[in-house]
């Protein structure tokens, strides 16, 4: 019986360094993804609805801090974007007219968006115009607002999904029309207050609930109040202006 259970833990602790490996391995994968598009990806937006069909990988994909999503971000004095970039990029701004950069519909790209004037200048490495517009947001000489909120695979984190309302008792498609609050389902006959949604990725066939999708935040970034004439941040605006 001690031989058995020596055997048992032997094989928990084997099945505990597998799940530890695929789990590191999802990590990988989901970093190097999100520094190969520049974004910050978000974690899931929560598990309030459990969803029998969810893959071992969906359950298993930890949630990463900011910071990790972020390795890929330049910051300090090491980073490998000078001032004098920053000035080069003001100027041509200002020489195009433009008093702040916006994400546009972009359909070549991973997340279907992309900062057109970064790209049109072209000084930045592809996949790093997030980062570079960012860094220019810590060191003072940008702003940022919130202007948009993108669902993501989290399998392979594209924008390419098709959203499908469904029976949350057995995910037909099929049903009747809303009587008396409820639906009903024509495959199972259930009734139902409202419909649960499931993403189809059309880029890697992954099917999943809404609640694990990856949300994608999409800002619009400015030019500083005081750099906007002068355009050059030699010397950053204190916050009063003066």
């Amino acid at each position: 019986e001690l031989e058995q259970k020596k055997q048992e833990n032997h094989q928990l602790m084997n099945e505990k360094n597998r799940l530890q490996q695929m789990v590191d391995r999802i990590k990988d994968h989901h970093l190097k993804i999100s520094q190969e598009l520049g974004f910050a990806l978000s974690t899931p937006m929560g598990d309030e609805v459990t969803d029998k069909e969810d893959t071992p990988t969906e359950k298993l994909r930890p949630p990463l801090r900011k910071e990790e999503l972020l390795q890929g971000l330049p910051s300090g004095e090491g980073s490998s974007f000078s001032l004098h970039l920053y000035e080069e990029f003001l100027l041509f701004l200002d020489s195009k007219g433009c008093s702040s950069v916006q994400p546009v519909p972009s359909p070549d790209t991973a997340i279907g968006y992309a900062y057109k004037e970064v790209r049109e200048w072209g000084k930045i490495a592809h996949g790093e115009e997030a980062s570079f517009l960012e860094y220019g947001v810590e060191q003072g000489f940008l702003t940022k607002s919130l202007v948009n909120k993108i669902h993501l695979c989290p399998q392979c984190f594209r924008y390419k999904l098709n959203l499908r309302k469904i029976c949350p008792h057995c995910a037909h498609i099929h049903y009747s029309k809303k009587q008396r609050g409820n639906y009903t389902c024509q495959n199972c006959q259930k009734d139902y207050p409202s419909h649960q949604y499931r993403f189809d990725c059309l880029n890697c066939g992954f099917s999943f609930s809404l609640e694990k999708a990856i949300l994608c935040n999409l800002y619009e970034y400015g030019l500083v109040k005081g750099l906007q004439k002068q355009g050059s941040p030699r010397q950053k605006p204190s916050p009063e202006g003066k």
